[in-house]
């Protein structure tokens, strides 16, 4: 199935070090400190997604996941892998494909300012997971998130008692490149939120909700 995507829009630094990792998951649960950014694929051709699965990624057939892009197409862009490749993610409505590109398939962009206040506002999504982020009164920004497992409305059968639920609610007074934030009822959970046009790169600490309940991943502005 073909991956569809727009125009570049640049680097956005989410923690400190850049990392490699041979893991490449939608999540971006991977790569402690990664540096997060959105490029557009080079060259004159198909890129296929490469797996992850060992002994991948190489050039190998096998290697080779469904999933293409085609030159101008934008992808965010997690870590280093394996030299020479790096991870890549496309989010749509399900939250997303992940796999590995050649470093020369991808290039940059200009960059995009954290510090004003629109790049932040907005609802964003993953799959059924919602960030809604709002300006405050006094200046920064409100954010209030609801993330489900496995979705919002899983089968009765398999779940009778519902999905597990998250959620948090916290104040960002001055914007960043990065949010560092706590939830207000919770000083166990904290998020980190990078925003990268209509996208934003997400990770909590996994203590934002039950069992297997998760904010991180790479969201869309709706």
């Amino acid at each position: 199935m073909r991956i569809l995507f727009a125009m570049v829009l640049g680097m956005m630094v989410f923690r400190s070090a850049w990392a490699a990792d041979a893991t490449c998951r939608v999540n971006v649960s991977s790569a402690e400190g990664a540096m997060f950014s959105v490029a557009a694929i080079a060259g004159k051709g198909k890129v296929f997604l490469r797996s992850d699965q060992a002994p991948c990624p190489t050039e190998a057939a096998a290697c080779r996941k469904n999933g293409y892009v085609l030159p101008g197409d934008r992808v965010v862009m997690t870590h280093d892998g394996p030299a020479p490749y790096v991870c890549v993610v496309y989010p749509n409505r399900s939250g997303g494909s992940a796999g590995f590109v050649k470093r020369d398939e991808v290039s940059f962009g200009d960059g995009v300012s954290s510090a004003v206040l629109s790049n932040w506002v907005g609802t964003w999504r993953r799959g059924d997971n919602t960030i809604v982020v709002k300006a405050a009164v006094g200046g920064g920004v409100s954010l209030e998130g609801d993330a489900y497992w496995p979705s919002a409305s899983p089968p009765e059968k398999q779940f009778p008692g519902g999905p597990n639920i998250g959620n948090f609610s916290a104040k960002a007074v001055t914007l960043a490149t990065v949010l560092h934030v706590t939830d207000a009822n919770s000083e166990a959970c904290h998020v980190d939120l990078a925003v990268l046009g209509d996208y934003a790169v997400v990770r909590d600490d996994g203590q934002c909700g039950g069992m297997n309940v998760s904010f991180t991943g790479v969201y869309r502005r709706r």
